[in-house]
């Protein structure tokens, strides 16, 4: 035994070595040359047969694998036969023996099937006790031939307990009775033995001895003929009679003496006896693989092992869990077993990997519609086989677990995790939710408001860091919306803000939000015209302003009607130069400023807007609630409709109150500001032409490839800024201004600039003609005169490009005033 087997597994974690035993209790020492064993020389000569069976262990189980096979094809033909009637067994073309013989054939499949399981379990069992137990690492190799055994024993147990168990009842008599006829016929020698010794027997000195013993043998031969001859059933204590009775039979017979093939039967039909008396004991305990509780970190590399090769997952997680049948009585230790096959197994193994394969698909295709650089997928290419979750739910533990239930709530959960990290972008987790169900996954919906990537900016992030909003992004007053200046570092895209984007963040965090975010952006407003007001009172700064005001306000005594355009540049000029080389010139800032808080103003706007928008929305489903408790009261519902029919109608007339929420500061200006403020209107000229400039500049810059400034195509918050000024601030400087008359002086401009350059383009196509007709041999002199004529061109278009802008520029400004002048 310790050759053969040198560790054996009594119970749980508890080894047996047979060497040790024997070495302690009975020890060779009277034998010469005998050297006593130690434990370390048995460990090693373990570790020595194991590394000599490990070789073999692949070729072992494969071989009883094959035979577990042709075994599960020949029973479920051989056992079928029993499904039939009697009359109609005969008549079957697949029957030809007699009806004792299908029995005696079903008998041996029988056996054979459970031979082969309690093969495979001692096996595996053996195998793990000695590699646990000798701290030896399992190859990995071994994995598939130790999910070979698990899928015996259950196989095994599947064929015969289930698919198989009504034939095996309906032949259970019947065997039995077949395997007692065999039995008694076994016993028909003896038989003869004891009548032949009856008259047989004289008076000689052994006549007693030999009389006694004859009497012996004829008792216990009559026991098992009338144990056999009685009641078709057998329990335990009769087969336990039987096995007594032949003992006393063939023990201390030197008469009587069996032989060895006659012995081996009667052993092979008193253990099919006993194993058809309680068939499913025996299959039960043949097919036992609780011993695997104790081995529980087997447990992950054997289903991820069952689950990449895509086999048969109920067969291993039953032999896994048969613990729970046997071993775990108590609910407390069961509860905690079930826990960790579902949470550290199955979910670690099975639905996590899942999980993650599907989600990453589902993004890839959904993102692959707007992210260019990510390549499309296309169902088609999908890695994963989806039709492993259509597989039946797991059976073990007393539960039933499916798979595709579990993926399902945990792909709602990784979803919805991930969609409120991203809020702004809950569009692309609504359409990974449908395009889910392409797949055959009935994702629950998580009900979150919506929102995309490319909806903008939500409203936090833009208060947050509100003067870089204001700095980085224009405002379209006609759109409604901001649009970004330049993209960010390693960006290849520009953010913009709508009223859309806004709305939705009002759903998300409330509409009460509105308030605390307009009272930030009021008092940025604020501290803006603090900055603006810090600007314009240097000294030498503010004696221009004040100096030109008085020029212009003595000019229109004299019945003066515009504000000349060659003086607004003189005195642009004059305010270009006060500035320090190390900072921006006073004139750009204030442009930059007032710019800052049109772009507030435009913020403070649009939010207004999305409240109406957000308001609208709830409307609607006022309206619906309304209208309905209106059929309900007219059916005298009860109070309690009554007191919601009033409320829903108070809620509904605040809609009619719209929320007021306009560009306010409550800076107190002093004796010099407001000096200060009485010369707004004068710089609007100069300030017009730096912004129209930069407009011109920027728009340039969108048609370049190579771009050495910002790019934009819009910038309207300069224009809100000085309405805002000539409306809100003080209202004298919007009719100062009025009397400035600078569109006329501009168009006027424009209109001399454009009747010069017609003319000097009528002369020089006209000396073009000429020299063309006189046929000049000066080639030079006529592409000097093309060359002038592509420069008054290039001119033209660039001067109708400045009045198309300084156009837009005063519609906005008119536009924006009238906003306030509404509001």
């Amino acid at each position: 035994l310790p050759s053969h087997r040198p560790v054996l597994p009594m119970f749980g974690e508890l080894p047996f070595f047979p060497a040790e035993f024997i070495s302690r209790y009975a020890p060779l020492e009277r034998v010469k040359g005998f050297t006593p064993i130690t434990m370390d020389d048995i460990r090693l000569q373990a570790k020595r047969y194991i590394s000599k069976e490990d070789k073999n262990f692949v070729a072992t189980v494969s071989e009883l694998y094959r035979q577990g096979l042709l075994w599960s094809v020949s029973a479920e033909y051989g056992l079928g036969f029993s499904a039939y009637n009697a009359d109609d067994l005969s008549g079957h073309e697949d029957y030809n023996a007699s009806p004792e013989t299908t029995v005696v054939h079903q008998i041996t499949l029988i056996r054979k099937g459970i031979d082969i399981a309690k093969y495979a379990t001692s096996l595996l069992r053996c195998y793990l006790a000695m590699h646990k137990n000798l701290l030896e690492p399992i190859p990995s190799g071994h994995l598939s031939s130790l999910e070979k055994l698990c899928y015996l024993a259950k196989s095994v147990e599947q064929v015969l307990k289930r698919r198989q168990w009504s034939n095996i009842v309906s032949i259970h008599k019947a065997a039995l009775k077949t395997i007692a006829s065999s039995l008694f016929q076994k016993l028909e020698a003896l038989r003869s033995y004891v009548d032949h010794k009856h008259s047989s027997l004289d008076e000689s000195d052994e006549f007693e001895m030999k009389q006694l013993q004859t009497s012996r043998i004829g008792a216990g031969l009559s026991i098992v003929e009338a144990l056999l001859k009685g009641s078709s059933s057998f329990s335990p204590t009769r087969i336990y009679t039987i096995k007594v009775a032949l003992n006393a039979c063939y023990e201390d017979n030197h008469d009587v003496q069996l032989e060895t093939e006659k012995g081996k039967e009667l052993l092979d039909l008193l253990y099919e006896l006993e194993m058809m008396s309680d068939i499913d004991t025996a299959v039960v305990s043949a097919c036992d693989c609780s011993f695997l509780y104790f081995h529980k970190a087997l447990f992950a590399p054997l289903v991820m092992h069952v689950h990449s090769k895509g086999t048969n997952m109920q067969l291993l997680i039953t032999a896994l869990s048969d613990a729970a049948n046997t071993i775990l009585s108590s609910s407390t230790y069961l509860n905690s077993f079930r826990h960790y096959l579902i949470e550290h197994v199955i979910f670690a193994e099975i639905v996590n990997p899942i999980v993650e394969t599907i989600e990453n698909l589902l993004r890839q295709r959904v993102l692959s519609r707007t992210i260019v650089e990510m390549p499309s997928v296309s169902p088609r290419d999908a890695t994963f086989d989806f039709g492993r979750l259509s597989v039946p739910p797991l059976d073990f533990c007393g539960m039933k677990f499916s798979i595709k239930v579990a993926v399902e709530r945990a792909l709602e959960t990784s979803l919805y995790s991930s969609a409120t990290v991203g809020v702004q972008d809950t569009v692309s987790h609504t359409e990974m939710l449908i395009l889910a169900k392409t797949y055959g996954l009935n994702l629950v919906d998580s009900h979150l408001p919506l929102g995309a990537a490319d909806q903008g900016m939500d409203i936090f992030a833009i208060v947050d860091n509100l003067e870089g909003f204001m700095s980085s992004f224009n405002y379209n007053m006609n759109q409604q919306t901001f649009i970004e200046r330049a993209p960010k570092s390693g960006s290849k895209t520009l953010n913009t803000v709508d009223i859309q984007c806004l709305s939705m963040s009002l759903c998300r965090h409330g509409r009460a939000v509105a308030r605390a975010v307009s009272a930030k952006i009021n008092a940025f407003i604020s501290g803006s015209l603090g900055q603006l007001f810090g600007i314009l009172s240097d000294e030498f700064f503010y004696s221009l302003l004040a100096k030109e005001r008085r020029w212009y306000e003595e000019e229109l005594k004299r019945g003066v009607s515009y504000y000349p355009y060659d003086r607004a540049l003189t005195f642009k000029s004059e305010l270009d130069h006060q500035g320090d080389t190390d900072s921006k010139f006073p004139l750009q800032q204030s442009k930059d400023i007032i710019t800052r808080i049109g772009n507030a103003i435009g913020l403070l706007r649009m939010l207004r807007s999305a409240i109406l928008h957000n308001q609208n929305r709830t409307k609607e489903y006022c309206t619906m609630l309304i209208d309905e408790n209106d059929s309900k009261h007219q059916r005298n519902t009860r109070i309690p409709f009554e007191r919601a029919y009033q409320r829903i109608h108070e809620f509904q007339q605040k809609f009619h109150e719209t929320t007021d929420i306009l560009p306010c500061t409550s800076k107190v200006l002093n004796d010099k500001e407001k000096d200060i403020l009485c010369c707004i209107y004068i710089l609007y000229p100069p300030l017009s032409l730096l912004w129209l400039d930069s407009s011109a500049s920027g728009k340039e810059m969108l048609r370049r490839k190579i771009k050495t400034s910002e790019g934009y195509y819009t910038d309207d918050g300069f224009a809100f800024g000085f309405a805002y000024l000539f409306e809100v601030i003080d209202q004298t400087q919007g009719r100062n201004y009025d009397t400035l008359n600078w569109s006329h002086s501009f168009r006027l401009q424009f209109s001399q600039e454009k009747s010069q350059m017609i003319e000097k383009a009528e002369i020089v196509k006209a000396t073009s003609k000429s020299q063309k007709s006189a046929l000049s041999v000066f080639a030079s002199d006529n592409m000097s005169q093309d060359d002038e004529y592509t420069r008054l061109q290039v001119l033209a278009k660039r001067l109708e490009t400045r009045r198309q802008e300084f156009d837009l520029l005063l519609y906005c400004t008119n536009a924006a005033r009238v906003v306030f002048g509404s509001a």
